[in-house]
This record gives structure tokens, sequence and C-alpha cells, in this order.
């Protein structure tokens, strides 16, 4: 009988003969992965992108991800609105899931450069275009994981995008691509956004493309 929990270097286990875990020599074999990753496994990384995005002379556009406010309510890839255009509020039994954005890729198509402004939490979930091109990176689960958020866009509006805040500015060149890498540091809520605005410095029309990648925790 073992008077201690311990005997030097081992265990209660050792005592009771189940030390099959100690017939190994040298040290244990520790494996780091990156977070995405660990999250792609779990299929709850996803990668999207507008479709492609138009300004006028004088007017913008924008693209990114939209965190719809009313998860619980709207199923896959759903309409955030109700008959009166209003976002619906989140539904208590399933609050939904919070948006951890990795980066956003802003690629332009004119020789005109885009000044890509990101915005935080404008209101937009009853705006914009909802795309199609979005997919989780993991593609072998079975069945196919669906995200909560939405990649949205639209063309030709104008600076107001409600109360929001706008931390990072990037120049992209004209026919290039720029990727600003946030890493999941900016995490949006339900009811929140994580847009690109993109506008012309010289007011000239402009073509382009946002490309998203993110993944969700749910709350």
């Amino acid at each position: 009988m073992c008077e201690d929990n311990t005997m030097g270097n081992f265990s209660m286990d050792d005592c009771c003969g189940n030390n099959n875990h100690h017939h190994h020599h040298g040290p244990e074999r520790v494996i780091a992965i990156p977070n995405t990753l660990d999250e792609a496994v779990q299929g709850d990384y996803f990668v999207g992108q507008t479709e492609n995005m138009f300004a006028a002379r004088g007017c913008n556009c924008w693209g990114g991800i939209v965190n719809p406010c009313n998860q619980g309510n709207q199923g896959n890839q759903g309409n955030p609105c109700n008959q009166n255009n209003q976002c619906n509020p989140c539904c208590p039994c399933n609050p939904g899931v919070d948006c951890f954005v990795d980066s956003l890729t802003v690629s332009c198509y004119t020789a005109t450069p885009i000044l890509a402004e990101v915005y935080l939490n404008g209101n937009l979930c009853c705006q914009g275009t909802v795309s199609c091109n979005v997919s989780p990176s993991n593609t072998a689960i079975r069945p196919t994981p669906c995200p909560k958020c939405q990649v949205k866009s639209k063309n030709n509006v104008g600076n107001n995008l409600g109360c929001c805040k706008n931390p990072i500015g990037e120049l992209v060149a004209g026919c290039s691509t720029k990727t600003i890498d946030l890493g999941g540091t900016i995490i949006i809520p339900p009811g929140g956004s994580c847009v690109v605005v993109c506008k012309s410095p010289c007011c000239n029309c402009i073509k382009c493309r946002v490309a998203c990648r993110w993944w969700e925790e749910e709350i």
C-alpha cells in the first residue's frame, strides 16, 4: 500500500500499476501549432472575398466582414433585416459569435491608387450585397461548416458609415494588391463590422476587391 501520493519520480499511478506512460525515455515532445491552424482544423476559420467593387468620380466603395446582429434568427447567411429594413435584436437563446479578423487584402484593378481605410462597427448590418465567395479553409469537414459572419460590399457610397472608428489607413498602388495583417487582434461582436472603405485620392473612378480571413468563436 502506498503511504504517499508520490515516491521519488513515481506517481500514484506507478504504485497502482498504471505506469505505461513511463516506458519512454528522454524528454516528451511538445508540438506547437499556430492558432489559425487550430481554428481551421476545428472548422471555425473562413476565407472570402467581395464581388468586384466600383466607385465613380467623387464616390467611395466599401467591402469587408459584417457580423449580423440577429444570428439566432437568420440561420446561415440569411437576411439580417426585417420588413422595415431595420436590424432585428439579438436572439437571447443564441447570442451568436465573436469574429476575429485575421487579415484584409485589397486588390486595385485600376492605374489610379486607392486609399484603403479600415472602419470598425459602422451601421452596416442592413446595407450592402452579401458575397457568395466564402468558404471554410478546412474543406475536409462534413457537413461543411457555414460562417455566421458575412462578406459584404457596396458601391458608390459617401463618407458617412454611421458611428464608427477608422484606426487604420493604407495606400494601395495602382494595379497592385496590399494585405493588412491583423492576426485576430480586431474582434467584432454581433452587430459589428470591419470593412475597408476604398477612396481615390485623385477623385477618379476606381475598381477593386477586398478579401477577408477570419475565425469565429461562439459567445
